[in-house]
């Protein structure tokens, strides 16, 4: 299990962004932020970044928890969280 200190598996976080959150964040379905708009993400990113973990395992606004695969460890959502934070720096 990994703690908030520990280094995030983007390898993985590719793979479960892919496999449950691209349908949504890559084209914005239901007012999901996409990965290459970072002003969508301005707002969201100046929280606490556990905030927005908070929002992914948890559900917010019109996104359910864990995006309706309640399936998925939180450890995969943090993976999945840091994966698509870093995507939206480089499309800046």
């Amino acid at each position: 299990m990994q703690t908030d200190f520990s280094q995030p598996d983007y390898s993985r976080g590719r793979y479960v962004y892919n496999a449950f959150c691209a349908e949504c964040h890559d084209s914005g379905q239901g007012g999901a932020p996409t990965l290459d708009d970072p002003e969508a993400w301005e707002s969201r990113l100046l929280g606490l970044p556990s905030l927005l973990m908070d929002h992914a395992t948890e559900g917010f606004l019109t996104m359910p928890e864990k995006g309706a695969h309640a399936d998925l460890s939180d450890d995969a959502v943090r993976d999945a969280v840091h994966y698509m934070m870093r995507q939206v720096a480089r499309s800046e």
